[in-house]
């Protein structure tokens, strides 16, 4: 008998053997097949094959995906590597919520409210109207005044933090009876109307006023869009870009007029 398989050398009778030697012959080659497939006897349920080491059918039997147990439980449920390699499960969040990382790990948290919050809520009277101690716990600020009438013609306008220095800066256009206008003002103050749509008591005024982060400690925008009734040329309508030009952030709002309000609201809301 000398007639090895390719591969692994197990030793085959050849056509040559008499018929007697057959029985040695298949005992030799059987006992070299169980010999080389011995380690693939044995294992557990679950257990995968893995090699042992680089010698030819040399295996064992080890726990799934090299020791790797699911500890999933939940539909929903993730994995993810604890203490560098020890998988851990992360149940499933709820409704809502979003993945996120505390401690070091992920974790399913609820999402700060966004949107707006209504900080206060001042009735229009007298010549002039301030709110202050603005929170600054927001990212933007709007200031909105509506349903505003006034005992006379008279302009509206904004301070900021009680300053009533030159620090304002108005770009102006506005729709008015001759047309499409334009003005630039440096003054004391930010103007809210224009001169062909003076509140008065013939109509209301509403403004909107936008400040995009307020608690910035340097130049300050403010956009302004406002609309109001004058007594022959009906609604009129501004847009506003103003610059508040005082190192510090905003803490409080004052509305004037230089005649005396009537009815009118002014809402201040915060935007996370």
């Amino acid at each position: 008998m000398s007639n090895p398989t390719s591969n692994y050398g197990w030793q085959m009778p050849t056509a040559t053997d008499l018929v007697t030697d057959l029985p040695a012959d298949f005992e030799v080659f059987g006992q070299a097949v169980d010999t080389a497939l011995m380690d693939l006897k044995g294992g557990t349920t679950g257990q995968v094959l893995a090699k042992a080491s680089n010698t030819d059918m040399d295996f064992v039997w080890s726990a799934d995906a090299a020791g790797m147990t699911n500890p999933m439980t939940t539909t929903g449920d993730i994995i993810y590597s604890s203490s560098g390699s020890t998988p851990a499960r992360l149940g499933i969040g709820s409704a809502g919520q979003v993945l996120n990382v505390a401690g070091g790990i992920p974790a399913w948290t609820t999402p700060a409210a966004g949107g707006l919050t209504l900080l206060s809520t001042t009735a229009m009277t007298g010549s002039s109207v301030t709110v202050g101690s603005i929170s600054q716990s927001y990212k933007n600020l709007f200031i909105y005044i509506k349903d505003v009438t006034s005992a006379a013609v008279g302009a509206v306008t904004l301070r900021m933090n009680g300053i009533s220095t030159n620090l304002y800066t108005d770009h102006r256009i506005y729709y008015a009876a001759a047309g499409v206008q334009a003005d630039f003002t440096t003054g004391s103050s930010l103007f809210l109307n224009n001169a062909n749509s003076n509140v008065s008591n013939t109509g209301k005024f509403a403004a909107l006023m936008t400040i995009p982060r307020y608690t910035d400690t340097s130049m300050i925008d403010v956009d302004i869009r406002s609309s109001g009734r004058d007594a022959t040329a009906g609604i009129l309508v501004s847009f506003n870009l103003g610059r508040f030009e005082a190192a510090a952030a905003i803490t409080s709002v004052t509305i004037n007029t230089t005649s005396t309000f009537s009815t009118g609201t002014m809402y201040i809301y915060g935007e996370s």
